[in-house]
């Protein structure tokens, strides 16, 4: 049975929403063009001209000031990240192939059944600020666009904490906790216990140039639902090297 990715989720909210996509692509890209050349002149960011030509939901964000400020902190937060993985391929594809799907997922928001604009634009703002430069290993924290993947190791062993949701329409949630081992070059998370929270679901995770990628593979007879989440969803995809979040 095939095992739905994150990106793979997201490209059902893209075809529920191409021609968003396709004008909030033109505010978002032109965004980042304009932080990009103001950055380099040492100016504030600017981004007033896409709101020109601006229609649907991009018009709302253009005329409305809290989220045009959210806009803009997106955008410088995207360049610094542009900045962060500019020697890693793999990372710049990634981010490339995320930003369509951002959109995407915004423009579900603001549907009758969506979060709201403002709620999934600070999601996505926190997000990307959270991006961190690329280090060496697997320990640490990891981020995607619909969550996070913490990995810690003591004298104890190696834990594996993950979350994640559908942050447009809040359909369903995942939320993991368990112990993994170093196999070869990879760490594995495996238990066929019924009392396991993975109830026979084994988890893989690896590095893939700058980030780190996660397989969750089903047990045989699986019908395809994760036991550790709520309607759906998954932890499977790419991850990306994040900053330790402040402690309140």
């Amino acid at each position: 049975m095939s095992i739905l990715d994150n990106s793979k989720r997201f490209q059902v909210l893209i075809k529920r929403n191409l021609w968003g996509i396709a004008i909030g692509g033109i505010c978002l890209f032109t965004s980042v063009k304009i932080v990009t050349t103001v950055a380099q002149a040492g100016a504030t960011p600017i981004v007033e001209a896409p709101c020109d030509t601006a229609v649907d939901v991009a018009a709302v964000i253009c005329a409305t000031p809290k989220l045009a400020a959210l806009q803009a902190e997106m955008a410088e937060a995207a360049l610094r990240a542009t900045k962060n993985y500019r020697f890693n391929m793999n990372a710049q594809r990634e981010l490339e192939r995320l930003s369509p799907q951002l959109i995407g997922m915004r423009n579900a928001a603001a549907g009758d059944d969506g979060v709201g604009l403002e709620d999934v634009m600070k999601h996505q703002r926190d997000f990307l600020t959270a991006l961190d430069a690329p280090h060496s290993g697997e320990t640490g924290r990891w981020v995607n666009a619909l969550g996070s993947l913490t990995i810690t190791e003591n004298a104890d062993g190696l834990t594996v904490q993950l979350t994640a949701s559908e942050p447009a329409r809040n359909d369903w949630t995942c939320d993991l906790r368990v112990s993994a081992k170093r196999e070869m070059f990879r760490l594995t998370a495996i238990s066929a216990s019924p009392k396991s929270p993975l109830q026979g679901w084994t988890l893989r995770a690896h590095r893939d140039g700058a980030l780190l990628r996660l397989e969750e593979i089903a047990p045989e007879g699986s019908d395809g639902e994760r036991p550790y989440c709520k309607n759906g969803g998954g932890f499977e995809g790419l991850y990306f090297p994040a900053r330790e979040r402040e402690r309140q």
